[in-house]
C-alpha cells in the first residue's frame, strides 16, 4: 500500500480515473470501511478536534457506529475532493473493481 500512497512518479503516469480509483483504495485500506460505507461519506461524517480529525460513521450493513482517526494522507485525499458532495469520488462497485484490475496491472 505504501507504493500506491507514496510513489508520485507512478501516479503521474495514471489517467485521472485511475488516480481516483487509487485514492478510494488507499483511503478504504487505511480506514477499513466497506465499499458501501466509503461511497456514503460526507463532510458531516468528519469530527474535527484540536490536532486530530476523525470519521464518525454508522455502517450500512451492520448499523455499527465507528470512530476512526484519520492520518495526514487520508486527510489529503479528502482535501482533493472537497468541492464534491461526497468525501470520495463516486464509482459503482463494478467500475471500481474493473479499475482496480487495471491499476494493479499497471503497477506490475
Amino acid at each position: 500500500m505504501a507504493f500506491l500512497r507514496e510513489d508520485h512518479q507512478f501516479e503521474n503516469t495514471l489517467p485521472e480515473y485511475l488516480i481516483r480509483t487509487k485514492d478510494i483504495l488507499v483511503f478504504g485500506s487505511y480506514t477499513g470501511l466497506r465499499f458501501s460505507d466509503l461511497m456514503q461519506l460526507k463532510q458531516k461524517d468528519l469530527l474535527k478536534t484540536p490536532g486530530s480529525t476523525y470519521l464518525q460513521v454508522r455502517s450500512i450493513k451492520t448499523s455499527t457506529d465507528t470512530k476512526i482517526k484519520l492520518c495526514d494522507f487520508t486527510l489529503r485525499i479528502i482535501e482533493k475532493y472537497k468541492k464534491q458532495k461526497y468525501l470520495l469520488p463516486q464509482l459503482s462497485n463494478n467500475r471500481l473493481n474493473l479499475n482496480l484490475k487495471e491499476l494493479c496491472e499497471r503497477a506490475g
